[in-house]
């Protein structure tokens, strides 16, 4: 498969989700929220014919994403990490909301309708996991489209974290 890259973010072009594996694209929702994340780095969790749920990491500062990430380990169908490997997301899904140490997984919860991804879906290689992760590939948009700097959005969803722990 040939490699695409897409704002520093290398993987493979795949036209449809797996459950259970990382992905990044770009997104334009119908009517926004408050703000979201045009670029979202996200494993997805449940999948639907319109739409599939994921956690987007961009909604995390860099720390809280790699501790989310040592959290979620236990969750991966192996270790180390080898081509096929995925995050066993039944599993996974059945404890998201039940789980302190997941609570960050909880904050970064999103659903995302198909029809509204704007590029190709790019397949993160488990290897390239947690590299990817440090990446910072986000790009924050309020709900009149207008470029938001990440900083505020982290330092709101941390204190979300805290305050529920």
């Amino acid at each position: 498969m040939a490699i695409t890259t897409l704002r520093e973010v290398k993987g493979k072009a795949v036209s449809r989700v797996k459950l259970g594996r990382m992905y990044f694209f770009k997104y334009i929702p119908e009517e926004p929220d408050d703000y979201y994340d045009m670029y979202p780095l996200v494993f997805v969790i449940r999948r639907k014919s319109a739409f599939f749920d994921g956690i987007n990491y961009h909604h995390l500062a860099l720390k809280r994403r790699m501790f989310l990430y040592d959290n979620m380990r236990s969750f991966f169908s192996d270790n180390p990490l080898e081509d096929e490997s995925e995050l066993l997301w039944k599993t996974f899904r059945r404890q998201l909301f039940n789980k302190k140490k997941l609570k960050a997984a909880e904050i970064s919860f999103r659903q995302y309708r198909i029809k509204r991804v704007r590029s190709k879906l790019i397949e993160i290689d488990p290897s390239d996991w947690e590299r990817t992760l440090l990446i910072s590939s986000e790009l924050f948009k309020s709900a009149k489209r207008k470029k938001l700097v990440s900083n505020p959005i982290w330092k709101m969803n941390e204190r979300l974290i805290r305050s529920n722990q």
